[in-house]
């Protein structure tokens, strides 16, 4: 009976465990993607807008990015004209989904808003994104950041 007992109390703690702490991770998760995202968005736009060197940039991605948006933010950097950019002000981070996390990879869908000042007036722009994290060396590295279009005309 002894034996049967601890067959079916284990478990049961360990399904209430599971349970309670469940939640706990998500709010991490969502912190480190949140800065890793305000750490790309400040060392992006400091860098277009002179404040960093182009060295200094490239060194300040590698240690937060892996590859491909490494590669990708690096040739943006290249090809960049700050004219036609307009400034970050602020991000908020309206929704966090985890779609997937296999191996050394976790993918999210993000809300994004972005508080922008443009040339000639200030605006808000709103989207979902598409966020790839690799651990590298026990560490969280953003490795793909993409838009997700919508076809708002129902096609």
């Amino acid at each position: 009976m002894y034996r049967r007992y601890k067959f079916i109390v284990i478990p049961c703690i360990a399904v209430l465990f599971i349970s309670i702490f469940s939640g706990f991770g998500t709010n991490s998760e969502s912190a480190n993607v949140r800065h890793l995202i305000e750490q790309r968005t400040d060392i992006l736009q400091q860098a277009y807008y002179g404040e960093l060197s182009f060295e200094k940039a490239q060194n300040q991605l590698q240690k937060i990015e892996t590859q491909p948006l490494l590669g990708e933010d690096i040739t943006a950097l290249k090809d960049a004209d700050p004219c036609q950019l307009d400034l970050v002000q602020k991000m908020e981070m309206k929704s966090i989904e985890r779609k997937m996390h296999l191996f050394h990879y976790q993918s999210f869908e993000v809300n994004l808003k972005w508080y922008m000042k443009g040339l000639c007036e200030d605006y808000i722009s709103q989207g979902d994104y598409f966020i790839v994290l690799k651990t590298v060396d026990g560490e969280a590295k953003l490795s793909e950041f993409e838009p997700i279009l919508t076809d708002y005309e129902g096609n």
